[in-house]
């Protein structure tokens, strides 16, 4: 396995994600070894993929939050 930091962060996301989806499609037992060697990785990456999915998240539902995020061209239409 290579020594590049950021291909262990991206492994490690990759996981994060995977197991999101898992858990998602009822596999728990499947979402928490997935989750468990992405922190073992990297828990940093862990922790972005969570702070990512916090914030859609807070955004669905919210207008003023979605205009935000897709720019002012939202008003045009």
């Amino acid at each position: 396995m290579s020594d590049d930091p950021d291909d262990t962060y991206n492994k490690a996301r990759d996981l994060a994600e995977k197991a999101l989806e898992e858990a998602a499609a009822g596999n728990d037992e499947k979402a928490q070894q997935l989750a468990d060697e992405a922190r073992a990785l990297d828990p940093d990456a862990v922790q972005d993929v969570s702070d990512e999915l916090a914030e859609d998240a807070e955004s669905v539902g919210n207008p003023e939050q979605i205009k935000e995020d897709l720019g002012n061209d939202v008003d045009k239409q």
